[in-house]
């Protein structure tokens, strides 16, 4: 009875510990739980971007800023389904991959520097049809756009396509305009984006 006391004190001891120092430390785990997902380079020359639809407004003015910095002279826009709001208002067949042209024009990028790519429902099919294009015009060297907490699963998609082909591609980041990626747990769409991450790669990783 003394010694099953004694582990029992020991027990509650270390579990309140453990509790103190998780609400003590809190913001810096919650921080690096953010920062597992963000697996994006440092912008290098390309010979092409390509950006991924799901966040035209976000991704196309990342984009258009990298083209403007030189980063590449071609961008793009992949992605087949329909933007919904466009398609219902103007009866439109109007996709993410023109919602994310438009933008790149807006932000300054000339009409001839655009290309639609209107392949992808999902990350992993986007991965196959850039890689594929590449292939296609000669491209050695791409990079890919997309919002900062989805170059994780972009990164572990794409790698194995892109070694098969012989191609390199470096993903590049893109700030939400919607949350603080520092400080994701404050916004709910920031808890939204950061579960709804971690559920597609637990199931990419299981072969979904």
């Amino acid at each position: 009875m003394r010694n099953g006391g004694r582990r029992w004190r020991w027990a509650a001891l270390a579990t309140a510990t453990g509790v103190v120092l998780l609400w003590t430390f809190r913001e810096n785990c919650l921080r690096a739980v953010g920062g597992l997902l963000d697996a994006s380079s440092a912008p290098e020359a390309c010979e092409a971007l390509f950006v991924l639809s799901g966040a035209p407004i976000d991704r196309g003015q990342h984009a258009a800023k990298l083209f403007h910095a030189g980063i590449a002279p071609v961008l793009v826009c992949t992605g087949e389904l329909p933007h919904a709001t466009v398609q219902k208002i103007c009866a439109l067949d109007y996709t993410e991959a023109h919602s994310t042209r438009h933008v790149l024009l807006e932000c300054g990028v000339k009409p001839a520097a655009v290309r639609i790519l209107g392949v992808g429902t999902s990350t992993r099919e986007e991965c196959k049809a850039l890689v594929e294009y590449a292939k296609k015009n000669g491209w050695k060297k791409v990079g890919v756009v997309s919002s900062l907490f989805h170059t994780r699963r972009i990164a572990r998609t794409v790698s194995p396509l892109a070694q098969a082909a012989g191609l390199t591609v470096k993903v590049f980041g893109a700030p939400s305009l919607d949350f603080d990626e520092r400080q994701w747990w404050r916004s709910e769409n920031g808890l939204i984006f950061v579960n709804n991450e971690y559920v597609k790669l637990f199931y990419y990783a299981f072969g979904g």
